[in-house]
């Protein structure tokens, strides 16, 4: 009788969500401790929509959406968070899901979640085996892979790899580990002026330091942006999120690092931004990201 429940996992219509938290704590009140919800920004992977230029355009509904739940969430003391999702439905397309693209689009849906209030995501992963049991044992990712590519695990987790391979991190793995640099932070408004270049941008104060997060999706045009900081500062680091390329599978770092065989890592060679009045000038090209400390 004391059981505590969360809900309802939806997949589809985030509408389903805004409708269950009023109608379920009526019946439930105290024992509803939890909202939840799932999301694919695209899918299946045979779909020739499904392209990276797609994955990586800005969805401003799915922070408006994610605010609305979120609100709705708070005023019936309710914990929200995405339970469920990726780049891509049905295991993941090959070539986009395990890219760079990925560690763009991952980083900057976590933080437009955490912007909106959401409290948590979980990205969906898992052994090609288990991935392809829960899939009644079709990939349609498989089916648009080149024939030399024998990825270990579905294309779109974030650790990939099998217990006879081994592990490693894919490029969505960075991602997250720029977007978890935002933990126990308190979300800022931020205000982003650019003209027809794909740009986010995400801040967060923590105590007293503030972190900023510049995403440049854009896969022609760099970034030169002049970043006013929102307190006199005295240092202003900065760690890069890139690749060779947007399609690169290998060779994705965050901080100029990478992630050791060993599963370690750690900041390699520091960067920092001048200050001058008050403001950074920084250079973010095509398909990378920054993301600033400021102290």
């Amino acid at each position: 009788p004391n059981a505590k429940f969360g809900g309802p996992d939806v997949g589809a219509s985030s509408d389903w969500i805004t409708r269950f938290i009023p109608a379920a704590s009526k019946n439930l009140g105290d024992r509803l401790v939890a909202v939840t919800g799932h999301y694919y920004a695209s899918g299946p992977p045979d779909n020739p929509r499904v392209t990276i230029e797609n994955l990586l355009k800005t969805n401003p509904e799915i922070a408006q959406k994610a605010k609305e739940i979120s609100d709705l969430a708070n005023r019936y003391n309710i914990y929200y968070r995405m339970t469920e999702g990726n780049s891509c439905y049905r295991g993941g397309k090959p070539g986009m899901s395990n890219t760079l693209a990925s560690a763009l689009w991952g980083g900057d849906y976590m933080l437009s979640l955490a912007a909106a209030g959401c409290g948590g995501v979980n990205l969906h992963g898992g052994s090609r085996n288990i991935l392809r049991a829960a899939l009644g044992n079709h990939m349609p990712g498989e089916l648009v892979a080149n024939k030399k590519n024998n990825t270990k695990g579905g294309y779109y987790t974030p650790i990939a790899g099998e217990v006879a391979y081994g592990f490693k991190a894919r490029p969505l793995f960075y991602g997250m580990l720029l977007a978890n640099q935002f933990a126990d932070t308190e979300m800022k408004d931020v205000s982003l002026t650019v003209e027809d270049i794909n740009v986010t941008a995400y801040a967060g104060k923590m105590k007293n330091e503030w972190r900023i997060a510049i995403f440049n999706k854009d896969l022609i045009k760099d970034l030169y942006l002049t970043v006013e900081l929102p307190v006199p500062s005295k240092r202003v680091n900065v760690w890069r999120l890139k690749g060779p390329s947007i399609d690169a599978t290998e060779n994705v770092s965050l901080a100029n690092a990478v992630i050791g065989s060993d599963h370690s890592w750690a900041p390699g060679t520091k960067e920092t931004c001048n200050i001058k009045n008050n403001q950074c000038d920084l250079t973010i090209p095509k398909s990378s990201a920054a993301l600033l400390f400021l102290k």
